[in-house]
């Protein structure tokens, strides 16, 4: 049974795969590299503003078990 890739492996297929877009002048071949590499790494989302309310999982899980059924 084969491995599934790991994000490193991924990245670095899609680096080269942008790097031989570019070496041929493929532009929308290499934004589409670039993208798919910023999704894998999240950065398509918001991301949150140093004075946003981020709570932890684990404090999130703590509130939630002791409120009352």
């Amino acid at each position: 049974m084969a491995q599934k890739p790991t994000l490193d492996k991924l990245i670095q297929d899609l680096e080269l795969v942008k790097q031989m877009a570019i070496d041929d002048r493929h532009i929308t071949g290499a934004i589409s590299a670039i993208v798919t590499q910023a999704k894998l790494l999240g950065l398509d989302k918001p991301q949150p503003k140093p004075n946003d309310d981020v709570r932890l999982i684990s404090e999130l899980m703590d509130e939630l078990s002791n409120e009352p059924l």
